[in-house]
């Protein structure tokens, strides 16, 4: 037995316009009908479904920045802990590997006053056979004596480098060396914290 839609009786208005009124059975599974439900339900399914795609993407994207931190091993040796006294200068070393096609570089700063700004030292050279790199550092003038530094070993893309490159030979032409922000780096600076005791 088939349920369909029952025709209510007409209804005549004073304008002698006739309506007619229908009543929708929730129980009418004609082929009609199932085709409006399912017309229904397609922008929820749409939903859904852009949902799955988005969650697969950020698993996607997570595991691809897992897989590419661990191309990037940098660490500080020397000074080897947080706290140790400096004077004027001192050559800072470590360990690194970092992919090709990026760059090593050190820069410091007086945490007091210049949180914000760095001071570009130098590009590191990296000894590929021991994967050990050298850069000597200034810690600032004698006004600075007992003030903490902080000393960030960075990795940098061709094009950050190739601003720091240009930053640094004209600070050593001009004896300009304002400070900058931060350089966007490509993997997680490492940082050592120091006090400067003598000049």
């Amino acid at each position: 037995m088939r349920i369909n839609a029952r025709k209510s009786p007409k209804i005549t208005l004073e304008s002698n316009r006739t309506f007619k009124l229908y009543s929708f059975d929730p129980l009418d599974l004609t082929p009609d009908n199932r085709k409006l439900n399912m017309k229904e339900k397609k922008p929820f399914t749409k939903f859904l479904f852009a949902m799955f795609f988005a969650f697969i993407s950020f698993l996607w994207a997570m595991n691809l920045y897992a897989q590419t931190e661990s191309q990037f091993e940098v660490k500080i040796t020397d000074p080897d802990h947080d706290g140790a006294e400096v004077a004027r200068e001192m050559d800072v070393k470590g360990t690194t590997i970092i992919p090709s096609g990026n760059y090593l570089w050190v820069l410091i700063h007086r945490t007091k006053g210049f949180r914000r700004v760095w001071w570009p030292q130098g590009e590191a050279e990296i000894d590929l056979q021991t994967n050990t790199w050298e850069l000597t550092v200034t810690f600032g003038q004698s006004r600075d004596i007992g003030y903490e530094f902080k000393i960030a070993a960075i990795t940098v893309n061709k094009q950050e480098h190739k601003r720091l490159q240009d930053y640094y030979d004209n600070a050593m032409i001009t004896g300009d060396w304002r400070p900058i922000k931060m350089p966007p780096t490509t993997s997680a600076p490492q940082i050592r914290t120091v006090k400067k005791v003598a000049q």
